[in-house]
């Protein structure tokens, strides 16, 4: 088994009965729940990296740790939560405006950073940029200009829950 399970995607699929999705983790796709995907895996064990935005994914994860009397505490893992270079780059229509998309950021920082001191609530990317059309430049005054908007945001928040762990993901290739 791998330390970590990567590439994960919630997929609603007009086809599929309302509220049905579909969990995608790297080539496999699990039609179910965060349950079954995770069905005698010792969660406290590894450390997770999930490919969304938002909060869904999450709280079901979260959730069915607490169901296995898990504490929160002791999840490891990264969100790879970059709502600013998804909502450009992904143009579905589907995620949130970028002022909603901030705050549920906002929300999940703060409740990671005090619940989850093991957990890395946002993953500050750039690669989006690039594929599609940005130079190297561009991508990383994007990248800046996302952290800038984060970190503002951020600002509501009381000091101690602003200390939390960010990771950042430049792709600059030249030529």
């Amino acid at each position: 088994m791998n330390n970590s399970i990567r590439n994960s995607v919630i997929s609603l699929l007009p086809e599929l009965p309302r509220g049905a999705r579909i969990l995608e983790i790297g080539a496999r796709n699990v039609n179910g729940s965060v349950r079954d995907l995770f069905d005698g895996i010792s969660i406290d064990k590894i450390s997770v990296t999930f490919n969304t935005t938002g909060i869904v994914i999450l709280a079901m994860y979260f959730a069915m740790a607490q169901e296995r009397g898990l504490n929160l505490r002791d999840l490891w893992g990264t969100a790879l939560n970059n709502p600013l270079a998804s909502y450009v780059s992904c143009n579905s229509g589907v995620l949130p405006a970028p002022k909603d998309a901030l705050r549920e950021l906002t929300d999940i920082v703060e409740f990671t950073t005090q619940i989850m001191p093991r957990w890395n609530p946002l993953n500050i990317g750039s690669y989006e940029y690039r594929e599609n059309g940005a130079n190297a430049v561009q991508e990383l005054a994007f990248m800046f200009g996302n952290a800038i908007a984060y970190t503002d945001s951020f600002l509501i928040l009381e000091e101690h829950s602003f200390k939390t762990r960010a990771k950042a993901l430049v792709d600059l290739l030249t030529g």
